[in-house]
């Protein structure tokens, strides 16, 4: 019989296995930083608009738009994402009048394919309200921040419990007791 020692190690080591596996398939091109940043006031429109992600981008996939403030597209994209710097989206903008403006994106990761989006928004000119409601630059970003202690330990004893002999029954008992099943 294997000593409790062994037994544990094996259990452990299963465990580091597992971890290392759902981090990596977690992983999403999420948006790291974008040129002009999130809630800028710029003086002068810039001539493009750069969003650096998390992981490489699938470039037939990954796009962006811009959008004024009444939502009317102002350059349509989809926008490039550079084969040299396969992080980077760049979209080409024409010349902006004072407002404000979203750049509407959407990316897929080369790496798990997953399909991320959201939007940044600046203004041209002076601060409008529609910007100020987005996090200031500077604050810390999603893809950058640990999930609290208590998300974690929380999502962590949901897979070991779905694991345990029997969970499969567990799961399935609501089911088959709603379709009168023994």
């Amino acid at each position: 019989m294997p000593s409790l020692s062994r037994v544990l190690r094996v259990v452990f080591g299963a465990l580091l296995l597992a971890a290392v596996g759902v981090l990596e398939v977690s992983a999403h091109a999420n948006l790291v930083r974008s040129d002009p940043p999130a809630g800028a006031v710029l003086e002068k429109a810039p001539q493009a608009v750069v969003l650096e992600f998390s992981e490489d981008l699938d470039a037939h996939f990954s796009k962006v738009k811009l959008v004024d403030a009444a939502s009317n597209v102002v350059a349509e994209g989809p926008g490039a994402v550079d084969p040299a710097a396969p992080r980077l989206l760049r979209l080409e903008l024409p010349s902006l009048a004072q407002g404000s403006y979203s750049a509407v994106w959407q990316a897929r990761s080369a790496m798990d394919g997953h399909i991320t989006d959201g939007s940044v928004g600046f203004s041209v000119g002076t601060a409008s309200p529609n910007v100020s409601l987005l996090p200031p630059p500077g604050s810390p970003l999603p893809a950058q921040t640990f999930p609290p202690a208590g998300d974690l330990l929380f999502h962590w004893a949901g897979y070991l419990a779905g694991c345990l002999p029997g969970s499969r029954q567990l799961v399935l008992w609501p089911v088959r007791l709603a379709a009168g099943l023994p």
